[in-house]
Parts: structure tokens; C-alpha cells; sequence
């Protein structure tokens, strides 16, 4: 953001020598502030509502899942395994399936579900690298399988999606949260906007607006605070891509007006005449 609030005195001149106030010059770095958070917004995943639904259920069974849901042999007959520690759920004449006893969790809550879903997708033998069923080797003519998952109840694991569902478009209402503050105009999906007072209420969303603080040096700090912000690197990619484009966009804007240009402060259009209209 420095190229909107550089200290340059032929740039000031410039812009109130074509009859721009100082309110105009605050109303510039507002308008060009609420774009870029506006362009970071749409940048940000999930792209499509449907998508992220896609996208999360695969998540969710690389890490749980609710079959079998109950074990077709007595406990006490499992007593003498020879795997310790281990659960047989069920069989066949060519198959044997169980699964680690610390794995099966049938009984646990929503919110223990949710807390084991997120220590198995840091986990890496669980995850989407990770198989379903691990072949632990031959008894007889049964094959010998490990189910490579954390089993919880049908409840538990719609609960677990629903828990995630709820937090779509945070990431993305984080950042359009600071285009409708500063620019009034709401241009964003209703599951994006009906983020916004959540991200406004839980600390996600970053937004300090000093733009009118000074005539000539106003500032605006916005970000988010999402889960996936700081640690991901696709993430801070496209960010950073989108920061980039919009410092472009206004540098171009800027020049313009220093070669005598006019800047519409309502929408942060460039032009010269009707046919020469810078429109980002």
C-alpha cells in the first residue's frame, strides 16, 4: 500500500491541481484500498460454493468413517488376539478387517469427532496420501486388513461436515468485509456475505480504517485472521498475487493522472476522454 500513501509533493500537487480536495485525495486511498481487498476476496478458495462441498467430504473420509458400525464379534473372544490393542469389526472367507482400538471411536461426541478429524489430517499415514485399509498380511486363506481411519458414529460425521459447512466464505467475507466498509457496495455471493458479522465477531477479519485521519497521509490496515492464512502457502501465494496486481493497477492510475488525467472518486476510473478509460 505504500504507493497510495507516498509522501510525494508533485503527486499531492497533481492531484489537487485538477481540483481535488483533500477529502478527494482520502476518498482515492479508500477507493483503491476497498479494490484491492475486493480483488483479494475473489482470489481467495474456495471458487464455488459446490466445489468446497465436494472438496471437504473427500477430506473428512480421508480422516473418518462410519463403516462398519459395530463389530460382528463378541469382545471377550478377542481377548487371545494376537494383535494387541486391536478391534476385529468384521469377516469374511478370504478377508479379516479390524482396526486399532484408539481408532474406534463410535461412541464420541460431535466435538470429539471434530478434534480427532483435525489431529488425523496432521497426521500423515491418515489424510488423502493415505490408503483405507493397510494390508497387514495372510492368516490362512483370509487376508489381513487394518482400517486406516478413525470410525465414528453417521451423527458424529455429519456433525463434523456440518461444523466445517458453517464456516464457508469466512476466509473470503474476512476480506470483503473491508470493500463494503470502505466502499458501501456489496458485489460479493450471499454465502460470501453472510460470513462478514461472523468474521467481524470472531477476530478473523482485520480492519482499521485511519484514512481520515490526515489530509495527505491516511492509512488502512486490513487482513484476516482465517484458519489457513498464515501456514499455507497457495494461500499467501494469492494474496500476494492479488496485492501485486492491485499496486500495479494503481501505479498505472496514478501516472495517468500525473500526465493530466482525471480520477472518477466515486469508482476509481482514470480517464482522459470517453474513449481512454483505465476501469480496474
Amino acid at each position: 500500500m505504500d504507493v497510495l500513501i507516498e509522501k510525494q509533493s508533485n503527486l499531492v500537487g497533481a492531484l489537487l491541481g485538477k481540483g481535488a480536495s483533500s477529502g478527494d485525495l482520502q476518498n482515492l486511498l479508500r477507493v483503491e484500498t476497498g479494490q484491492m481487498a475486493a480483488d483479494t476476496s475473489r482470489n481467495m478458495p474456495p471458487s464455488a460454493l459446490g466445489k468446497a462441498d465436494k472438496q471437504m467430504r473427500k477430506q473428512v473420509k480421508s480422516v473418518l468413517t462410519t463403516s462398519p458400525d459395530h463389530s460382528i464379534f463378541v469382545r471377550e473372544n478377542q481377548h487371545n488376539s494376537s494383535y494387541p490393542d486391536f478391534t476385529w469389526l468384521t469377516a469374511g472367507p478370504k478377508f479379516l478387517i479390524g482396526i486399532k482400538d484408539e481408532d474406534n471411536q463410535l461412541h464420541a461426541t460431535q466435538a470429539d469427532a471434530i478434534e480427532s478429524y483435525r489431529a488425523g489430517v496432521g497426521n500423515r499415514g491418515m489424510g488423502n496420501s493415505g490408503k483405507s485399509r493397510i494390508n497387514l498380511g495372510e492368516r490362512g486363506k483370509q487376508r489381513i486388513y487394518q482400517v486406516n481411519r478413525i470410525l465414528v458414529s453417521k451423527s458424529a460425521m455429519k456433525g463434523v461436515m456440518e461444523s466445517i459447512k458453517s464456516k464457508f466464505g469466512q476466509l473470503k467475507a474476512s476480506f470483503a468485509r473491508t470493500t463494503n466498509e470502505l466502499l458501501g457496495t456489496n458485489s460479493f455471493p450471499a454465502w460470501v456475505t453472510k460470513q462478514i458479522p461472523n468474521v467481524v465477531s470472531n477476530g478473523k477479519s482485520v480492519f482499521t480504517d485511519a484514512s481520515r485521519s490526515s489530509e495527505t497521509e491516511g492509512f488502512i490496515v486490513f487482513g484476516s485472521r482465517a484458519s489457513g492464512v498464515v501456514n499455507n502457502p497457495a494461500v499467501n501465494g494469492k494474496i500476494n498475487s492479488s496485492i501485486a496486481r492491485r499496486v500495479y493497477i494503481t501505479k498505472e492510475k496514478l501516472a495517468k493522472i500525473l500526465k493530466g488525467y482525471s480520477y472518477d472518486w466515486n469508482n476509481g476510473r482514470v480517464f482522459k476522454s470517453n474513449d481512454d478509460v483505465i476501469n480496474n
